[in-house]
């Protein structure tokens, strides 16, 4: 120790990250209840709040989605209710954990600007605004697995474990980030340092309770109701989701392909922003991206499962590649591509405000309970 203290941060800085957090927040409250529930978000009261046994056993069931977010939603639920605002809270209060987790994540691997930026773009994504906004796992899910690669790049192994473990009983496709994760340590590795074959392993054997029983489902084949998506439409349609969101251009009198045009952009400027820091944590955050949608294709070709959201948690690597560009630069280039990212998000979502995405099932409820006679089965 020589006595000396860093530099304390200036105020600014702690009231600019409010600012951003009071607005991430705001974007996430501000569509809360402006529409219903619909059939997966009801199906989701009814699995947490269905009678005891059946929320304990779920975690035994081969192909079982979601038995412990329906285990923890039961609890939030006990709390506060089964409103629609009640509900989705819980999506938001994850979706606000992520920013952290992304800014943590980022730090270590790009630097305090890279993670600053990344942070910004992580609080504006359409994507993670409307996911925070529904009342399913997929704002826990991403939150999940962030912990988890953070703990597996600061080598905590229990941690790493834990964080795994949950994200397989929240979601059955979590096992598709262990790659990442391998990756992700492959990249953070100090001179010297032996690979921690043994933990990842360890991580690894969190999977085989979901793994086993699914394996003879993936050797035969099945059909859950997913239509089969070919390869290059999964690809628009993931980069669509993390660039523009779940909206149709469309629905506000724009081309649809202005959400394809928003993914190119965000693929090709990930790409760009990799080619200039050329180091082994920008490949890994590609590996991000490109790794989980290989699996899922390949998955695919013998169960089809593609739906977007359920990678919705990659989008986390592309705007950590994009803060890493956004650091980089300097001066009119930063402003100018700041500011037309900023237009990118801001469009995916008016478009997801502007425009009703979900069946209006509290409509249809207020209709039929305004004709129904007293006689009347319903």
């Amino acid at each position: 120790m020589n006595g000396t203290r860093s530099p304390t941060p200036p105020l600014g800085h702690y009231g600019l990250r409010a600012a951003l957090l009071l607005g991430a927040f705001g974007l996430r409250a501000l569509q809360l209840g402006r529409e219903s529930l619909w059939r997966d978000e009801i199906d989701s009261i009814r699995f947490a709040l269905a009678p005891w046994p059946a929320p304990l056993e779920n975690f035994a069931k081969a192909g079982e989605n979601g038995p412990l977010y329906h285990l923890i939603l039961r609890g939030w639920l006990s709390l506060g209710g089964t409103s629609d605002l009640a509900l989705r809270m819980f999506s938001t209060l994850c979706g606000m954990l992520l920013l952290a987790v992304i800014y943590a994540l980022g730090r270590r691997l790009l630097g305090p600007r890279a993670a600053g930026w990344a942070t910004v773009l992580a609080a504006l994504s359409p994507a993670l605004v409307w996911y925070a906004g529904e009342g399913k796992m997929y704002a826990l899910q991403p939150l999940l697995i962030a912990l988890a690669l953070l703990a597996a790049v600061r080598r905590r192994w229990v941690w790493f474990g834990l964080a795994a473990l949950a994200a397989m009983f929240v979601h059955v496709l979590s096992p598709l980030f262990l790659p990442v994760a391998i990756v992700l340590v492959w990249a953070t590795r100090r001179p010297g340092e032996r690979f921690p074959w043994p933990a990842l392993a360890l991580g690894a054997a969190a999977a085989l309770p979901l793994a086993i029983p699914l394996l003879p489902v993936v050797l035969r084949g099945a059909d859950f109701g997913h239509p089969v998506v070919a390869a290059d439409e999964v690809v628009a349609r993931l980069l669509s989701l993390w660039s523009f969101g779940v909206a149709r251009p469309s629905d506000v009198g724009l081309p649809d392909w202005v959400a394809d045009l928003a993914g190119l952009i965000g693929a090709g400027l990930a790409a760009w922003s990799a080619a200039r820091l050329a180091s082994r944590p920008a490949t890994a955050l590609l590996a991000w991206l490109a790794i989980p949608a290989g699996l899922l294709m390949l998955l695919s070709s013998r169960v089809p499962l593609f739906e977007p959201r359920y990678l919705l948690w990659s989008a986390s690597g592309l705007y950590l590649l994009l803060g890493a560009l956004l650091a980089g630069l300097r001066g009119p280039i930063r402003a100018i591509l700041a500011g037309a990212l900023g237009i990118m998000c801001g469009v995916g979502l008016y478009a997801q405000a502007a425009a009703p995405i979900r069946p209006d099932l509290r409509g249809a409820a207020a209709t039929v309970r305004a004709g129904a006679g007293p006689n009347d089965a319903i």
